[in-house]
Order: structure tokens, then C-alpha cells, then sequence
């Protein structure tokens, strides 16, 4: 949250108003993979120097690892159900978001009826693959519904310098907000 600072909300904002509009959807995308980066090299930088404990006292940095890449595949996952709601296919894509809770309802269920302990490490590697189906899946959707969830779309620096003008304008206010919130 503190890392993308409201840029969800302006993206899914803009997006709502014109759902055609694909390079807001190019742009937001690299924005999603400069703020993963952000965020993962904020992490490793921790975990390099050994300062984690500073965040995250008395953790492993293997499970700390894993939950930033967790976050990131959550933050992708999230983004594309961003792109389902603002192209109005909401009720197909929580239809399949059901299917998905209970595939992962009978994944830990079965689990446990078969009496296998699940640690940390095979929680985290099921979320991941749980989280996947669920962005694959919501990419399928967007895509049987005429809709480019990665468009092959040019950026102009114009475009670039206006998209970047419009989420510093609506993601400015919350930088500071987050910074406190931390």
C-alpha cells in the first residue's frame, strides 16, 4: 500500500470513464513494474544489509522474500480485477473469483482431511498459485470480452508526460499520508 500510494484508485478512475482507453492501461502497467521493483529492491536492500529487523523483527528473510513477491503477485492479480470492473464485466469475473475460493477451499481441505501439515513455505507456494489462476483466469475473461489486459499499444512522451501528470496529481497528496501511516 505505502508503495503505489493511491495509483490503483486513479488508475481504476480514469479507466472507468473510458475502458477503451489502452495506453492508460500500457502505462499503468509499467507503473505496476517500477513500483513491484521499487518494492522488491526495498526488501532485498533490507535483507542485503542485514537491517530487516528494523520492519520485520525477529522474521526470516526467506518468508519476507516470499511475501513481497506475494504482494507484487497480488498487486498484478488486483490490477487486472481493476480492468474487469471498469469494463463492466464484474459479474463474470466474481463468478470466477467464486470458483476460485472454493478450488482453494478444497485445496486446504483436502489437505487436511488427508492429514497433511501444511508449513510456511507450502502456504506461501499455494497463495502464489491460487493467486495466479485467479489473475489467469481474470485475463482470460478480459480477453473472451474483446478487452487487452497487456495492449501492444505505443507510448508517445506526450502520453507518457500526461499519465504521469495525472497520477502524480492524484497520487501526490497520499505519498505524504503514507509516509505517516508507516
Amino acid at each position: 500500500g505505502f508503495f503505489e500510494t493511491g495509483t490503483s484508485i486513479a488508475f481504476y478512475t480514469n479507466l472507468s470513464i473510458n475502458n477503451k482507453d489502452s495506453k492508460l492501461v500500457k502505462f499503468y502497467w509499467r507503473l505496476v513494474f517500477f513500483i513491484s521493483l521499487g518494492y522488491l529492491f526495498f526488501v532485498l536492500c533490507f535483507g542485503f544489509f542485514n537491517l530487516s529487523y528494523l520492519f520485520w523483527p525477529d522474521q526470516a528473510f526467506y518468508f519476507i522474500l516470499l511475501s513481497a513477491i506475494w504482494g507484487i503477485v497480488t498487486f498484478c492479480s488486483n490490477t487486472v480485477y481493476k480492468i474487469l470492473d471498469a469494463c463492466h464485466v464484474t459479474i463474470e469475473s466474481e463468478k470466477f473469483r467464486m470458483l476460485q475460493l472454493i478450488f482453494s477451499i478444497l485445496i486446504f481441505g483436502v489437505l487436511y482431511f488427508l492429514g497433511i501439515k501444511i508449513n510456511l513455505d507450502h502456504f506461501f507456494f499455494i497463495q502464489l498459485f491460487l493467486i495466479l489462476i485467479l489473475f489467469g483466469g481474470s485475463w482470460y475473461i478480459l480477453l473472451k470480452n474483446g478487452f487487452q489486459v497487456f495492449p501492444k499499444i505505443k507510448l508517445s512522451s506526450v502520453d507518457l508526460l500526461i499519465f504521469k501528470n495525472l497520477f502524480w496529481t492524484f497520487s501526490s497528496p497520499l505519498l505524504l499520508y503514507a509516509l505517516f501511516s508507516l
